[in-house]
């Protein structure tokens, strides 16, 4: 037998081992690192689709063997400075995180399937991802966000109806802080600011008043605001279609803000249709979908800007408040590169009546610039600072020899 027959002939003998032989034969050598959870997974069945539902319920399950793998780290501390952040978010590639899993169990009801699932989580990928929005959150001094989100759910098939909005009610609030509070991201109690918050001016915040949710924000220390509005109505489908269910499509739109520059961080926009045995329940359904959708896109979309910000440059607000002169507040904003180190770039944002605005693309972050401006020895001016935030700094500027 020559050479080639030889290799032809071995070629196919472990073909046929591979077609004959089961595959966990092979499976057995490959070690399944990871932390092995069991965890329940529910999927409701709708329209009599047990398949779907079915899988459903393995996803929620996987979701929640990661959530609880998830939870044991959250409040850890290990940080590392060479660090990347994140390109998907953790609730999004969930089964990615899933090593194998095993259905143990499963059990059906009229309306629901229950699943018992075996899983191994990745543990070491995980606790890497969540270290690396630790770290950001660590460089960005841990910033806190308010939630202001005006929830518009009309029960009466006209769409004239309409729910109020309370703290108590605001199920979409709920389900964005719920999700990232697991992440790490700190929140200001809802509750608090709307016991501290005078109606009127909270109602304008809800409903798009952009300046009137800015000054709440600074009022209660949130670095950011999440400002949105939730449209719930009964969805088009015949009533006697539904078996007496109720269908209701809801429309979510946010914007995230600075709280202390008003400056836009990310924006959008996200629907959702559930079945529910009442309106209420079939919107906060309907909520809910949205937002899982809806709230990973906003986290990265948050996290991606904070790590341009920390890995490159930020703009920094820089608030004269003090009348100055135009020509003296040019020389003093040509000076500032030549002072402070790691800036990169003034430009003036606006001047009125002696109060200026200047714009500093700088290395470092705000209390940074405040610092090397009031520790250097200026020969030309004397500068004052009188507050600082998480992207603007007050300063009084006064130049040298004026009376």
């Amino acid at each position: 037998m020559s050479r080639y027959q030889y290799l032809k002939a071995a070629a196919i003998l472990v073909l046929a081992l591979g077609l004959i032989l089961p595959a966990s034969l092979f499976a057995q050598d490959v070690p399944q690192e990871g932390r092995v959870v069991t965890v329940q997974g529910r999927g409701a069945i709708i329209a009599g689709d047990k398949v779907k539902a079915r899988d459903d319920a393995v996803n929620d399950a996987q979701r929640n063997a990661v959530e609880r793998v998830m939870g044991t780290h959250v409040e850890s501390s290990t940080i590392t400075e060479n660090f990347m952040l994140i390109q998907d978010n953790i609730y999004t590639k969930t089964s990615g995180y899933i090593s194998n899993y095993e259905v143990t169990n499963e059990t059906e009801d009229p309306d629901m399937i229950t699943v018992t699932v075996r899983a191994t989580v990745k543990e070491s990928e995980l606790v890497s991802d969540l270290e690396a929005i630790g770290v950001l959150m660590s460089r960005m001094n841990y910033p806190r966000l308010l939630v202001l989100i005006d929830e518009q759910i009309f029960i009466d098939e006209g769409g004239e109806e309409r729910v109020p909005t309370t703290v108590d009610n605001a199920a979409t609030t709920t389900a964005f802080m719920e999700m990232l509070q697991a992440k790490g991201f700190r929140f200001v109690d809802p509750m608090t600011v709307a016991m501290n918050t005078q109606a009127n001016m909270l109602q304008s915040a809800l409903e798009g008043d952009v300046a009137q949710a800015v000054m709440i924000g600074r009022a209660h220390q949130a670095e950011v605001i999440v400002l949105g509005t939730t449209i719930a109505k009964r969805g088009t489908a015949a009533q006697q279609m539904l078996g007496g269910m109720v269908s209701m499509q809801v429309s979510i739109t946010v914007r995230v803000l600075r709280s202390d520059t008003g400056e836009i961080m990310a924006t959008s926009q996200e629907t959702g249709v559930h079945l529910g045995g009442s309106p209420i329940d079939a919107s906060a359904g309907a909520i809910k979908k949205a937002m899982d959708k809806l709230g990973p896109r906003l986290e990265e979309m948050i996290l991606e800007r904070w790590n341009q910000e920390v890995t490159g440059s930020r703009v920094i607000e820089l608030h004269i408040v003090n009348q100055i002169g135009f020509m003296p507040l040019q020389q003093f904003r040509q000076l500032i590169p030549f002072y402070v180190r790691g800036v990169q770039e003034v430009t003036q944002k606006s001047f009125l009546e002696g109060l200026a605005i200047l714009e500093v693309r700088s290395e470092g972050d705000a209390m940074a610039l405040a610092t090397e401006l009031s520790a250097k020895e200026w020969a030309e001016f004397t500068i004052e600072v009188t507050g600082v935030t998480a992207n603007q700094v007050r300063i009084r500027v006064t130049p040298k020899g004026f009376r």
